[in-house]
């Protein structure tokens, strides 16, 4: 049984199939847990400055190592057939599993899943999403939380189970992509890095 974290507000409808849910509702920002359909929340500058940021990041790493795709909001995620339909707010997919991503889902599990937390989000991200792409085999789990300014990074083990990755002077490397690095800091400045400083960055980060 899935723990369901969201408010009877959330809720635009119920008992949908996920075919319905699929047509009429996943293009709008919603996901689909057991029948209900649940209207995500407007999101706070916060948090789209640091969406906005991340996508381009991740962008021109991938386009220079072709190591995967990336797929955001509100593109969905399905691990297995009777899961709940997520919509993260980032998922890569490494390339040699590509076959997984459909015209209009990720039909299994996505190799990294970044989950940006907002007030309505905190118990869903860091309880709920957290048990299932555990379960699902996401590999690695990234978590930023501009509530708090803080980052969690999990990795999973060969239990199959996430292990919260140590940084070492607030640096992240991604085991799932072999050259990407990331300063947490970077992520809790104003302003975020621009267009010229995030290609400095990609750059950086290939020529190691």
């Amino acid at each position: 049984m899935v723990a369901k974290h969201y408010t009877s507000e959330n809720v635009v409808a119920r008992g949908v199939t996920f075919e319905a849910y699929m047509q009429d509702f996943a293009a709008d920002f919603a996901e689909w847990v057991q029948g209900d359909v649940i209207k995500m929340s407007p999101v706070t500058v916060e948090h789209d400055g640091l969406f906005q940021f991340i996508i381009r990041l991740l962008r021109d790493y991938l386009d220079e190592t072709d190591e995967g795709i990336l797929r955001v909001a509100p593109f969905v995620m399905k691990i297995t057939p009777s899961s709940p339909a997520r919509e993260p707010d980032l998922q890569i997919i490494l390339k040699e599993r590509t076959d997984i991503v459909e015209r209009t889902m990720t039909a299994g599990a996505a190799d990294i899943v970044i989950e940006i937390v907002s007030e309505e989000s905190e118990a869903r991200d860091t309880e709920t999403k957290f048990a299932e792409y555990q379960a699902g085999g996401v590999r690695e789990y990234w978590l930023l939380n501009p509530l708090n300014k803080a980052s969690g990074f999990y990795r999973l083990n060969n239990d199959g189970v996430y292990e919260l990755v140590e940084l070492a002077d607030g640096i992240f490397h991604s085991a799932v992509l072999p050259r990407f690095q990331l300063d947490t800091r970077l992520l809790w400045q104003s302003p975020l890095p621009n267009g010229k400083q995030i290609t400095a960055l990609v750059d950086a980060m290939l020529n190691m």
